[in-house]
């Protein structure tokens, strides 16, 4: 697979919104996406994720996402799997 072909995506999970982006080697934004942070549940917030995901990498365009970045605001408990806002 070419260099170039490789894209991130990065996201940011915020306590008012879940942004996302899409780039390029170079740091070109090929997409971004925004979502409002829902806390009802586990499920809700896994939903807003998932949804930027799914609407980041339908813009790939053939590339292959290689690498992700995630920003968390709060404390992150990796022995029980939660984040603390």
């Amino acid at each position: 697979m070419p260099f170039a072909s490789k894209l991130f995506l990065g996201l940011d999970i915020g306590g008012t919104n879940i942004h996302g982006v899409l780039v390029d080697k170079n740091g070109r934004v090929l997409a971004r996406k925004k979502v409002p942070t829902i806390f009802t549940d586990q499920k809700d917030i896994l939903q807003s994720i998932s949804a930027v995901i799914g609407f980041l990498q339908n813009k790939k365009k053939g590339g292959k996402i290689t690498g992700i970045g995630i920003a968390v605001a709060g404390l992150i408990n990796q022995r029980a799997g939660m984040v603390y806002f």
